[in-house]
């Protein structure tokens, strides 16, 4: 699962924009990404109720989304802006949990999880600032207008993620005070991250090193114990 949401989230933020996809493509991936995170959530979650409120969210999530982008005449963005931000915000906890509280030795299934967790922040906040688009048109400035909705969401696809890494090339501004904060929340989002992140998981391998070691120790003088009552 957690290979599945790291492709699924590095095809959305790199591979996406290259493609000259139509409306119907970018529906059916919009869609399999709301199945993803799903399923995610149904197979990380370790807790029941984590797995029940986080299922629930995730399953209204997949049906406003599908609502929204299937029934002519029906408009839930901002509500599937909301649900959708909620879904990865529950994932990112869970996932977030499980590196950080459980010790045990680093290995790539946790790097990776650590990478998802990072790249689902960001798109926490793509869908944060398209919501405050939505509510307020034109609460960001874009050096050339989007020809359409689906442009500026892809826009703010790449604002996020300059903002959450700290590029910030100044080609798309926030111009409203709660745009303005939650960008400023990002950048810092993104300077702690990786820190607490380096920091946590190079005292879990030291932790775990030891651990071993000393389990190590204890086998041998176990096993030389047992050779002397031997000789005795």
């Amino acid at each position: 699962m957690l290979v599945v949401l790291l492709a699924m989230l590095v095809l959305l933020v790199f591979v996406m924009p290259l493609l000259p996809l139509d409306e119907t493509a970018r529906i059916a991936v919009d869609l399999f990404f709301s199945l993803v995170l799903l399923s995610g959530i149904a197979t990380l979650s370790r807790t029941v109720w984590g797995w029940r409120v986080g299922t629930t969210v995730a399953t209204v999530a997949l049906l406003v989304r599908l609502a929204d982008r299937l029934v002519p005449g029906l408009t839930l963005s901002k509500w599937d802006a909301l649900l959708t931000l909620a879904a990865e915000g529950f994932l990112a906890a869970v996932l977030a949990a499980q590196l950080f509280r459980e010790a045990g030795h680093v290995t790539i299934y946790r790097v990776g999880g650590a990478v998802v967790v990072y790249l689902l922040l960001g798109q926490m906040w793509v869908n944060a600032y398209w919501f405050i688009e939505l509510l307020h048109p034109g609460a960001f400035h874009f050096q050339t207008a989007p020809a359409v909705a689906t442009d500026t969401f892809g826009r703010l696809v790449y604002f996020s993620f300059a903002t959450l890494s700290t590029v910030g090339y100044g080609d798309v501004l926030p111009l409203r005070p709660v745009a303005r904060s939650l960008a400023n929340l990002e950048a810092l989002t993104g300077q702690l991250y990786p820190a607490i992140l380096i920091a946590r998981l190079v005292a879990m391998e030291i932790d775990s090193r030891r651990d071993r070691r000393a389990g190590d120790r204890k086998s041998h003088l176990s096993e030389r114990g047992l050779d002397t009552s031997k000789e005795e």
